[in-house]
């Protein structure tokens, strides 16, 4: 009965430490997320977007669709192609 025990609480410890193993997994996982989230959060504040939509632009794309389109496009023109 006790050779039995003994067996059981090996198992125990073993199965125990692979969840440590596993705790420590995921609090690291975490805190490299958080780092990469916080990151991106930063980045969103120092970086301009300079091509970003403005209102006007919302109103003018009203507008656009409100009126029946007349005019063809060219088919190798895309008209939201940017140049730099």
């Amino acid at each position: 009965a006790f050779a039995e025990l003994s067996d059981a609480m090996a198992d125990l410890e073993a199965n125990m430490m692979h969840f440590q193993l596993i705790d420590e997994s995921l609090a690291r996982f975490g805190e490299s997320f958080a780092s990469f989230l916080y990151g991106l959060n930063m980045n969103a504040f120092c970086v301009d977007f300079p091509e970003c939509p403005v209102p006007q632009s919302f109103r003018r794309d009203r507008q656009h669709l409100s009126q029946p389109s007349t005019t063809d496009v060219k088919p190798g023109h895309d008209g939201e192609a940017t140049y730099m």
